[in-house]
C-alpha cells in the first residue's frame, strides 16, 4: 500500500481515504492502515494510533477477523511506543486470540514475542518468560531459525534476572550452536564472554 517514502505517501493516502469514504470497503480499511503505517515510520505515533483505530472500525464492519488481527498487532506496536503498555498488551492479546488466518501464520509467534518484550520492559520477568516460551513454541515457520534465536536470547536474559544463570547459559550455547546469522552470533558471544555484565545490572522493578 505504501511504496513511497512514508512522509510523502501520507497526502496520497489521505486523498484515497476521501475517495473511498463513501462506502465501507476493503480499500478504505487498507487506506487507513497504510496511513497508520506511514505515521508510525516517521514516529508520529498518536496519528498512527488514530489511523489504525479507523482501519479497525472498517474491518469490524466488514467482519473480517484476519484483517482485524493485522490491525490489532500494529495498534499494539504504536501504543507500546508511546508507553501505553496496558493498551499495547490488550491489542497483542486480541491478536493472539485470532488464530485461523493462514496468511498471517507467523504472527501468533510475533504477538507472543512482542508481548514478551513489553512485559520485560515493565519488569514482569516471569510473564515475559512465559511469552518468550510461547513465541518459540508457536513459531510456525519451520526455517525461521533467526526468529527463534531472538526469542531464546530474550528468554535467557530474563533467566539472568531470576539468577538462573545455568539455564541462561545453556540457552545461549543452544543459540550459538544453531546460529546462521552473524549479528545474532556476535551478540550471543558477547553475552557469554561477559558473565559479570548482566548479574551486575540492577534488578528490574515495575
Amino acid at each position: 500500500m505504501v511504496e513511497e517514502e512514508p512522509q510523502n505517501s501520507i497526502s496520497i493516502i489521505d486523498s484515497l481515504i476521501i475517495t473511498y469514504q463513501k462506502e465501507i470497503s476493503y480499500e478504505l480499511g487498507e487506506a487507513y492502515f497504510g496511513k497508520g503505517y506511514a505515521h508510525f515510520e516517521i514516529s508520529q505515533y498518536e496519528e498512527s494510533i488514530l489511523a489504525y483505530q479507523n482501519s479497525l472500525k472498517v474491518f469490524k464492519q466488514i467482519k473480517d477477523s484476519c484483517y482485524q488481527k493485522r490491525v490489532y498487532y500494529n495498534l499494539g506496536a504504536s501504543l507500546n511506543m508511546i508507553g501505553d503498555h496496558l493498551g499495547a498488551s490488550k491489542y497483542y492479546l486480541k491478536s493472539i486470540e485470532i488464530d485461523n488466518c493462514k496468511d498471517f501464520e507467523y504472527s501468533k509467534a510475533a504477538d507472543h514475542y512482542n508481548l514478551a518484550i513489553l512485559f520485560a520492559d515493565i519488569g514482569l520477568t516471569e510473564d515475559a518468560i512465559k511469552q518468550y516460551q510461547l513465541a518459540i513454541a508457536t513459531d510456525s515457520i519451520g526455517d525461521n531459525i533467526t526468529f527463534r534465536q531472538l526469542s531464546k536470547m530474550g528468554l535467557a536474559i530474563e533467566y539472568f534476572y531470576l539468577d538462573e544463570n545455568f539455564n541462561a547459559n545453556n540457552i545461549y550455547k543452544n543459540v550459538l550452536k544453531q546460529s546462521v546469522n552473524d549479528t545474532l552470533e556476535h551478540f550471543t558471544i558477547f553475552f557469554m564472554v561477559m558473565p559479570i555484565w548482566l548479574p551486575c545490572m540492577q534488578p528490574k522493578t515495575i
